[in-house]
């Protein structure tokens, strides 16, 4: 897309061009690709939390305390043990690592574990390790969860802990705060349900809810519709009309979406009562997808064909459909197909890294290998 906008000979309008994402969680990755002139950017769209920093760390949150109950081991002193995976993964997570004063600490940390083989280990010993310089809000994560309303507090207080520090960088952290305020609602909005409905004490409680809710909701983009290039949904495409659009992930199971099956009610009942099916959403995006072309001049449709990749289809069908019924009825409808692939060059001679041998190296190289441990 990136190439496709900085193209030789077209010069695209920001406000008359529309980037259409059929997958909306290429958003990021889109954000990233757009060339620099293109300074005014308008997301009318919702990314899913579900792809964002904070969810994994809450899924990462809730795995270390499982896990830890699940195995159930103790030191000798009676502290608890967490699993290695676990404990890791926490450990390189972006937000841990910007909440702590010395993040080479737990680069230290991470690199004693694997060197030392170890499965388990407790918060004592993971301190003895960084040499005893690691936070209390560290600290904190370690302490274990007996109730659901032990979870919702740790939660709740990383979040406020999370929120000072990005609120001191806003700048940096802009759509982080955004992440975080989400989460704090969510935990609001569980809090209050067990309050109302006691009875919910286990962990597993918290995590399903607050995974359904959070996991589920979107973080809403606002801007200015009348400035920049415009990136959008599909849905968002309706009753408007752009000079250029790019259609991104025009694959089959994308765009349209696949049939999914979220529902106790059978094909057949649907079809007797009249309930909507499967196939009236394919209407809908048909329909928006057709009526987003319709008054367009450059259309760009970006499809991936690489069998390997994640997420990697078929071609839509509304393209097949294209190529074949337009062309026969208007004559100024023209296709060009283009392969968007990584440019390699091949090595030159002077890419060779050539160190002569010296007495200085020699003499390095015995200090190595005979005063030293060794190669």
């Amino acid at each position: 897309v990136a190439r496709y906008l900085e193209k030789e000979g077209v010069n695209f309008i920001p406000s008359e061009t529309a980037i259409v994402l059929a997958d909306e969680q290429l958003l990021m990755p889109m954000l990233n690709a757009i060339p620099s002139r293109f300074t005014d950017v308008n997301i009318t769209m919702g990314y899913p939390m579900r792809n964002t920093p904070v969810y994994s760390l809450l899924i990462i949150l809730f795995s270390l305390q499982e896990n830890a109950a699940r195995f159930n081991i103790y030191s000798t002193n009676g502290d608890l043990k967490f699993y290695h995976h676990d404990v890791i993964r926490l450990m390189r997570h972006p937000y841990i690592i910007a909440s702590t004063a010395k993040p080479e600490k737990l680069i230290k940390v991470i690199q004693k574990i694997g060197q030392g083989n170890m499965t388990f280990i407790t918060w004592k010993r993971i301190q003895e390790l960084a040499g005893g310089e690691l936070n209390q809000n560290l600290a904190d994560l370690f302490s274990p969860w007996k109730t659901s309303e032990d979870a919702l507090n740790r939660i709740q207080a990383t979040v406020h802990q999370l929120q000072a520090i990005f609120s001191a960088n806003i700048q940096e952290y802009a759509l982080d705060v955004e992440y975080v305020y989400q989460l704090h609602l969510a935990v609001n909005r569980i809090s209050s349900l067990f309050s109302k409905w006691p009875g919910f004490s286990e962990i597993s409680s918290a995590k399903n809810l607050l995974i359904q809710i959070f996991g589920a909701s979107s973080i809403p983009f606002s801007g200015e519709p009348l400035h920049g290039i415009q990136i959008m949904g599909m849905l968002e495409t309706r009753a408007l009309d752009f000079k250029n659009v790019i259609i991104v992930s025009a694959n089959e199971g994308i765009l349209p979406a696949a049939s999914s099956k979220h529902s106790f009610i059978m094909h057949d009942l649907r079809k007797a009562f009249g309930l909507p099916m499967y196939n009236d959403r394919d209407a809908v995006t048909a329909y928006h997808f057709y009526s987003t072309l319709q008054r367009a001049e450059n259309v760009c449709l970006v499809y991936n064909t690489d069998q390997e990749a994640l997420g990697a289809k078929e071609k839509s069908r509304y393209i097949t459909q294209l190529q074949f019924e337009p062309p026969r009825v208007n004559k100024n409808v023209h296709f060009n197909s283009l392969i968007a692939g990584a440019e390699l060059h091949a090595a030159s001679v002077s890419d060779e890294i050539s160190i002569p041998s010296s007495p200085e190296i020699m003499e390095l190289i015995l200090a190595r290998g005979q005063k030293e441990k060794g190669f």
